[in-house]
Parts: C-alpha cells; structure tokens; sequence
C-alpha cells in the first residue's frame, strides 16, 4: 500500500513538471531560433559588389579626424571630397560643423548662407541661429530657435538658447517664462537658476532675484535671515 502511494505520488509529480515542460521550452527554441536568424542575417556596413571610390574614403576620413579633434586636417579631407563632389551638400553641412568647432566662425557662416535653407538639417539650421545671433540679428535667430521648439519642445539646450536671446534682445517678460520652463524641468542646475535671476533683477524684480540666487549659494538659504 505504502508502495502505491509512493508510486501515484511519483507519478503525479510528473504529470506536473511535463505539464508546464513544453511552454518554456518552445520559449527558449524560439528564443533561439530568432538568434541564429539574427546571426544568419547581419546588416552589410556596405554593398560588397560596389567599389569604396577614393570621395568616399576621403569622407570618412574627415569625420573621423574631426570626431578626434583633428580640425584642420579634417578641414583638409572635406575639401578633397568637395573638389570631386562640389554638389554633395551633406559634406558641405559636415564641413560648415567643423569650421565652428575650429572658431572658424566667419567661414562657416559662408558656408551655411550659400545653401538654401531648404538643404540645411536640423543641426546645421541651429548652428545658423547661433551664427545670426552672434551677429546680434537675434530676430532672426529666434525665428529658428522657436521653430525648432515646436517641433521639439523638450529640447532644453535650445530652450536656454532662446531664454538667453531674448534676455539679449530685451524681451525680458518673455525670456522669464523661458527660464521658468527650464527651471521647472531642471531644478537642481545652478548655472540656470543663476542666468535666471539675473534676468529678474534686470526687470526689477529684485525679491524674487534674490530668492533664486541664494538657492544657488553653499547652505541653500532660501530667505534672508
């Protein structure tokens, strides 16, 4: 009798384990299914029938050596890429990129005005903001600024940039709804809080300047004692 029950237990226990068996096996076949599939089928970085032509390479070449900050020599790559490829717009934007990053500023203004703004992505339109504004044409720099936060309202970066125009242009009121955006969504940014209250004590509004000031110093005194 001990032995039966013995023997159903055994057998019960088993009915359980099979029973939930096939479900994680078929799960890890398909898991590996879709691995060697991954594996069988890798993205080519490039089509192996065509020929790297020495533009391309050339290319390549440039934005490596300004990914490493090598300016002037991958100044000098881009200029071999245009002289066979004097319409590849893309290495005329990539090249305008380098000549700020190389505090070739007027050149690269040259550069982006020759081209329609049509042509221009969305990095190379910002760079031409910041090219108006540094020319002090702040309109027209805000123009581009506030487009792109249209798009791309969580753009934070460029949300200082515009608060920072407008304080410029002296459109206070406006930049102060800036800055208080930007405060909201990053309230532990000192330099922010700081540009900030700046801006409120140029208004007048010396209180409040001081409030956010004094949260920016050692201790964080929020009032005066």
């Amino acid at each position: 009798m001990k032995t039966l029950r013995t023997l159903y237990c055994i057998f019960v226990l088993c009915c359980i384990i099979i029973s939930g068996f096939p479900a994680s096996v078929h799960a890890q076949n398909k898991e590996h299914k879709k691995a060697v599939l991954h594996k069988a089928q890798p993205e080519p970085p490039l089509n192996q029938k065509t020929a790297i032509e020495d533009w391309q390479a050339w290319l390549e070449l440039a934005r490596l050596q300004s990914y490493t900050g090598k300016y002037r020599d991958s100044l000098d790559s881009y200029a071999k890429v245009l002289k066979e490829k004097p319409g590849l717009v893309q290495a005329r934007l990539e090249r305008a990129k380098v000549l700020v990053w190389a505090d070739r500023t007027q050149d690269a203004w040259t550069e982006l005005t020759a081209l329609p703004e049509k042509d221009l992505d969305s990095e190379s339109l910002l760079i031409l903001g910041e090219l108006h504004a540094a020319r002090k044409d702040y309109d027209r720099a805000l123009e581009i600024f506030q487009s792109h936060l249209e798009k791309k309202p969580d753009d934070l970066e460029v949300r200082l940039k515009t608060a920072e125009i407008l304080s410029w242009a002296g459109r206070y009121d406006e930049s102060i709804r800036q800055y208080k955006m930007l405060v909201a969504e990053l309230p532990d940014d000192i330099q922010i809080r700081r540009k900030y209250a700046f801006v409120l004590s140029w208004t007048g509004r010396h209180d409040k300047a001081i409030e956010q000031l004094r949260q920016t110093l050692p201790g964080n005194a929020r009032s005066e004692q």
